[in-house]
């Protein structure tokens, strides 16, 4: 050994993240694809049955919002006033919830498989919504909205199964567009759904009161339609998706090769001390708190009365309203 020796071996270098100064490439340029990845009919449906699950998720989110401020004066003798501060509080529930469990369910995707967490979160958003169709007072809405936002953590992992099935800068861009634009789709589709098929106990409503279940559970239809295409939804995932970590079992030694440089764990904290993370996490939480009260308000104003500030729109008119924002 002389001056010049390394102490430390290449093969041996730390891999936390406070000793990387860059993280490794885990998508390749456009024109670098992995070796060995020629990718199969199957693997090629991936990312368009994840963009499915994210469909689903995005619609049975949405699909309360025309019919929601109804059923609370319906299943209550709240001032028209109150209404307003109902809505907030349930959507509180549900955020909060779901913001507290995100990591929790990322964890467990590490833990226990991307595929069997989807199909959990996609069953838990099935019974949500059927139950949440048949609640008859604002404890029991509140706790079915608050548990849909505890099970409501697919988001999340849906991007990461995702970005792990990207192998190029291209398939990442159409991967990611796709999903938005799946979440779009489910956000209309949510609303559509919503409206056409709430039994409203107002001259708006558009199913004829013919049978007693229906004039017992006026809001019912929507729950039990969102949670027959979620179950749907989990089936289909259960057949078709495949775990990453099975995809990465199927890679070249390439792959495996770029998975090494991986960290094997790493704290929140030095997560977000990392270089640019922290300006990325607080853009993305002002994002989606800017949306998400965004949407909130909207429905209220546009649902509220006259006298009372708001727009007083029919179910019919915020149905077309909400999906041209």
């Amino acid at each position: 050994m002389n001056s010049t020796s390394p102490l430390l071996s290449s093969s041996e270098a730390s891999t936390s993240y406070s000793s990387l100064i860059e993280f490794p490439p885990l998508i390749l340029d456009n024109g670098r694809r992995r070796r060995g990845t020629k990718k199969s009919l199957r693997a090629k449906i991936q990312i368009p049955l994840l963009c499915y699950a994210r469909f689903m998720v995005t619609m049975a989110y949405f699909s309360i919002f025309p019919y929601v401020a109804l059923m609370i004066q319906h299943n209550s003798s709240s001032r028209a006033t109150d209404i307003g501060t109902y809505v907030g509080f349930f959507e509180v529930l549900f955020l909060a919830a779901q913001a507290l469990t995100s990591i929790f369910w990322v964890t467990m995707a590490d833990k226990l498989g991307d595929k069997t967490i989807l199909i959990c979160v996609l069953l838990g958003t099935t019974i949500g919504s059927v139950i949440f169709g048949f609640t008859s007072s604002l404890w029991q809405m509140a706790l079915c909205r608050c548990f849909m936002g505890i099970v409501s953590g697919s988001d999340v992992v849906i991007r990461v199964m995702i970005g792990k099935r990207c192998m190029t800068e291209t398939e990442a861009t159409h991967g990611f567009s796709l999903s938005s634009f799946a979440g779009n789709i489910g956000m209309a589709s949510g609303l559509v759904i919503g409206h056409a098929l709430a039994n409203h106990v107002s001259h708006s409503s558009i199913m004829l009161k013919t049978s007693p279940f229906i004039e017992q559970h006026p809001f019912c239809l929507p729950g039990i339609t969102v949670g027959i295409m979620s179950a749907a939804c989990a089936i289909i995932a259960a057949l078709f998706v495949e775990d990453s970590q099975r995809d990465a079992d199927e890679s070249d030694d390439d792959t495996a090769s770029t998975s090494s440089l991986q960290p094997s764990w790493a704290s929140l904290r030095e997560l977000i001390e990392s270089r640019g993370a922290s300006r990325t996490i607080s853009t993305f939480i002002n994002i989606s708190l800017l949306g998400s009260a965004f949407t909130a308000v909207t429905i209220l104003a546009l649902y509220t009365d006259i006298s009372q500030g708001g727009l007083e729109l029919s179910g019919h008119e915020i149905t077309l309203f909400i999906p041209t924002l």
